[in-house]
């Protein structure tokens, strides 16, 4: 069953989608809701219909700063003299990770502590609860997105394309500029900068 899971899933990444609705519906079943963290507002998956999505995977020892950060990111995003009448260029959410070690470690209750003051922290959609995570969705993530313990952020184009298995780099040089958070954007930003520094 967890191996079935994980075949259906890498087959949805490697064949052309009209949407992303079928990764991300996988990615988050059962629950076709998420929750904006600060506010605890639940909105329908589908507002990620054809967007770029940003899934933000972290344990639940994210750490703060990189929250920050992140919510930097978000608001430049909200800003509209930024966004000059334009869409948000991309949505984040956020898939904790909440494996089995983290289950040995903690109690129920302190996981359950944790994923809430994080939770409480994120301007953009979080999943309601970690722990409906399905194993092989867990496998799925470290094995072929290679999450280990550091965040990550997989970018998702409105097709469900995987654009990056792991923007946070990018971010953190360059914040939203590299989006899409391909590897020619992130290419042609570094081109960009090596000119800038030969001319100075």
């Amino acid at each position: 069953m967890r191996q079935e899971k994980i075949g259906i899933l890498i087959r949805i990444t490697k064949t052309p989608q009209l949407d992303n609705m079928k990764i991300l519906k996988e990615l988050l079943y059962p629950s076709e809701e998420l929750v904006i963290g600060t506010t605890k507002k639940k909105v329908n998956i589908e507002v990620l219909r054809r967007k770029h999505v940003i899934l933000l995977i972290s344990g639940l020892d994210i750490h703060q700063d990189e929250i920050i950060i992140l919510s930097h990111c978000q608001a430049e995003l909200a800003d509209p003299l930024v966004r000059q009448g334009q869409e948000k260029h991309y949505e984040m959410v956020w898939l904790p990770i909440v494996d089995n070690v983290a289950k040995d470690q903690y109690s129920p209750e302190e996981n359950r502590r944790d994923f809430e003051r994080l939770q409480a922290m994120m301007i953009w959609y979080t999943v309601l609860d970690p722990f409906a995570i399905e194993p092989a969705v867990i496998e799925f993530v470290k094995n072929i997105w290679h999450f280990e313990k550091r965040p990550i952020a997989v970018s998702l184009d409105p097709q469900g394309r995987v654009a990056s298995e792991n923007a946070l780099p990018m971010m953190w040089i360059w914040g939203n500029l590299p989006f899409p958070f391909s590897k020619e954007r992130e290419e042609a930003l570094w081109k960009s900068a090596r000119v800038c520094y030969l001319e100075t």
